[in-house]
């Protein structure tokens, strides 16, 4: 038994070198053609080198195929630059657009005087609060809904005043304001209707004016941006 199974592990062994010997990888394939490759040029090379004919057709391959490689090189040399140029002068037409923006941008908020912006904001924030404390006033059983819909409709207003103050601002069109109130003058807003002038303040864009009205009380507006007009 013991004999047998030494017998069988020998056999095995030799199959194994046999195969072994005889089993060809790809890249022992390519390296034989190759060989082989290099065999036959050496030959054709020491054969055909008395043949002018033969060496000069082998030079004009080899010129040929130097040329085309050179026109190929050139070609793509002269699509690169021309993508480059392209490309640079999308960058120099964007650059100026930009430019031009951010110039504009720096004009308009030149002419935006923070003080007039700041007085214009806090008056418009007191007419939302006053608005809103006037309709809870009104109708003490006011749902917290109804409280948010009149704040977020008075907020969106807001939004819109100021808007059109910048828009006032920045508007180089636009022919100086010139107000002509005095005490005693009568005018109606556009929400709190008809009021008597108290005290007019300051000149100019700057003109302030003390409004009594008849359901929200005394009130200091911006005569330029006061949503309101002289009666008579």
């Amino acid at each position: 038994m013991t004999n047998n199974k030494s017998e069988n592990h020998e056999q095995n062994q030799k199959q194994k070198k046999i195969k072994w010997k005889f089993e060809w990888r790809n890249q022992d394939w390519v390296w034989l053609m190759l060989i082989l490759s290099a065999i036959i040029y050496f030959l054709l090379t020491f054969r055909l080198a008395d043949n002018i004919q033969v060496v000069d057709l082998f030079s004009f391959i080899s010129s040929s195929v130097s040329i085309a490689l050179a026109l190929v090189a050139i070609l793509i040399a002269l699509n690169q630059s021309r993508d480059n140029e392209q490309l640079s002068s999308t960058l120099k037409t964007t650059m100026a657009i930009m430019n031009e923006k951010l110039s504009s941008v720096d004009e308009k908020v030149n002419k935006i005087d923070p003080d007039v912006l700041s007085r214009v904001l806090q008056q418009k924030i007191d007419n939302v609060i006053t608005d809103i404390s006037r309709s809870v006033k009104a109708d003490s059983g006011i749902s917290p809904e109804e409280i948010e819909e009149k704040y977020l409709h008075e907020l969106n207003q807001l939004k819109l005043d100021f808007d059109s103050v910048i828009e006032n601002i920045n508007n180089t069109n636009t022919v100086p304001f010139l107000p002509l109130y005095n005490i005693g003058d009568e005018v109606i807003h556009k929400k709190w209707g008809r009021g008597t002038v108290t005290d007019v303040r300051g000149y100019g864009d700057s003109t302030e004016v003390d409004i009594r009205f008849d359901e929200v009380g005394v009130k200091r507006l911006l005569a330029k941006f006061a949503p309101i007009m002289k009666m008579g």
